[in-house]
């Protein structure tokens, strides 16, 4: 037995699939357990729709009848979209699991499956969404609580994003005192 994630606000998860059924099944699922669930039934819907809300997790098909879902994910993913992305199909292939992760999906999870590990899924996802959001929220306030200070150091920095490591920001101090070059 496990419970999901909980956090002050409602928990948005878009699911895409394109068998009726199906998705009214996920999504009862998803609203039992607390959970805001959305429904595109294809990968235009959900090139539109996943931009457009904060979506916590998307549950994606990846035999829609428009754009497959590697396409839909490789789309989202150029779009800025890093929700977590958990892909459902019928197509169990190492080759069709290693493209849907390879397309940007966090997870392949292969049909038929049970509810209840779908839900263990979701949730796991959920809390590494949950802590990702938390320390971009923390690197932000502590980037503007002390950018001040930094900027009077003499070895200023600026790391301006958790998915990028590199050294985005350097004054001319750190550049002299380190010998990076911000052309490297």
């Amino acid at each position: 037995e496990f419970m999901l994630v909980r956090e002050n606000r409602s928990m948005r998860v878009l699911i895409v699939e394109d068998e009726l059924r199906m998705a009214s099944l996920i999504r009862r699922g998803l609203v039992s357990e607390g959970l805001a669930a959305d429904l595109a039934s294809n990968g235009e819907e959900a090139l539109w729709m996943a931009p457009a809300h904060d979506y916590d997790a998307v549950v994606l098909d990846v035999m829609l009848p428009d754009l497959d879902g590697f396409e839909v994910c490789r789309r989202l993913r150029g779009a800025g979209v890093w929700s977590p992305v958990l892909m459902l199909t019928a197509r169990d292939s190492v080759e069709d699991c290693v493209a849907g992760l390879d397309s940007g999906a966090d997870d392949y999870l292969v049909k038929p499956f049970s509810a209840r590990e779908l839900l263990a899924r979701v949730d796991g996802h959920l809390r590494l969404h949950r802590l990702r959001r938390e320390a971009e929220d923390a690197l932000r306030a502590s980037q503007a609580k002390f950018s001040t200070a930094f900027d009077r150091s003499p070895l200023a920095l600026t790391i301006t994003s958790l998915d990028d490591s590199r050294l985005i920001e350097v004054n001319e101090a750190f550049v002299r005192f380190t010998g990076y070059s911000r052309e490297e």
